[in-house]
């Protein structure tokens, strides 16, 4: 009889302990949709990125437009179109694989200047289809059945129609950038992929036809794109399958500090298309995914875009 009191006393603490351990799994679980937590989990992201250290990313370089360069340039803004289109045709002679630019390219300037620029986006080609992968910048326009579409800006040129995506992320509370949708819904119906996607898009082979027709085939988007293998540090060869849906938040994975990825001033690769010169084969862009961005002072601030695009960052180069 005692062996028997033992068992039952047992089995009363372990289904007291079950519905406990229910109760608490449940709580958290309310607590973590309802918001609660997610100043918690961002300070836990924040440690765990801050820990695991810097890693590098050998696919992709960066060619940077800094103080330097845009004082050579006079200080004009937009920059000038025969400056970028110089940078490109050396990326494309270079072999890079795929020419990413976050820099806006939404109003006309000089006309010579503007065509340039089309000249030698059209001129960097694999296949017939330019390698150069522009940003715009989405805003908020309207609510659909509580979901929130997007308006985008336009290129300066209906003649530019490449694969492209937006740059905005959304601001966490304290201030910091942690996650970003792969892709909006935009006013028009049309799916709109951010810039990272439209980059892998791209360096997959893929149009901005056959893009667009695969982001607006349903509620699950399925892309075969390329893998980043975390173990050997590189992409994998072969495409992936990759699904999710337009409205998905997906946490961004920093990949380090300054430095982690290799830096080129935009100068002297500019100078490049001065001098008829043929490159070496193993120059640091072939293969590569090159993005062109500004780092001089005022590409970092533009007060009237952080107002008018809150809660979204807005950056406009």
């Amino acid at each position: 009889m005692r062996i028997i009191e033992v068992l039952k006393r047992r089995k009363r603490r372990f289904f007291k302990s079950l519905v406990l351990a229910l109760s608490v799994s449940l709580l958290t679980s309310l607590a973590s949709t309802m918001g609660y937590f997610e100043g918690f989990e961002a300070k836990a992201l924040d440690l765990l990125l801050w820990a695991r250290g810097r890693i590098k990313s050998p696919e992709i370089v960066l060619v940077h437009i800094d103080d330097r360069a845009f004082r050579n340039l006079g200080e004009k803004q937009p920059l000038p179109r025969s400056y970028l289109a110089s940078i490109i045709e050396v990326l494309a002679k270079s072999g890079a694989k795929v020419i990413a630019m976050d820099i806006e390219l939404k109003v006309q300037t000089d006309p010579r200047e503007d065509e340039l620029l089309l000249k030698a986006i059209q001129a960097a080609s694999e296949n017939g289809v330019t390698k150069v992968v522009p940003v715009y910048l989405i805003r908020p326009e309207k609510e659909d059945d509580g979901k929130v579409l997007y308006s985008r800006t336009s290129f300066f040129s209906p003649k530019l129609n490449p694969v492209a995506g937006f740059a905005n992320a959304p601001i966490d509370p304290d201030g910091f950038v942690r996650q970003m949708p792969l892709a909006v819904r935009g006013a028009d119906g049309k799916v709109l992929p951010s810039l990272a996607l439209a980059v892998l898009a791209r360096y997959a082979g893929y149009d901005s036809a056959r893009l667009e027709e695969a982001l607006n085939q349903e509620e699950e988007i399925a892309l075969l794109l390329p893998e980043w293998d975390k173990f050997q540090g590189r992409l994998l060869p072969q495409v992936t399958p990759l699904s999710f849906r337009f409205d998905d938040i997906w946490k961004i994975n920093f990949a380090g500090a300054q430095g982690s990825f290799m830096a080129i001033p935009s100068d002297p690769v500019a100078s490049l298309s001065k001098q008829n010169l043929s490159l070496a084969a193993d120059n640091p862009f072939r293969g590569k995914i090159v993005l062109i961005g500004a780092t001089f002072g005022e590409s970092r601030c533009s007060p009237s875009l952080s107002a008018s695009f809150s809660p979204f960052l807005g950056r406009s180069w």
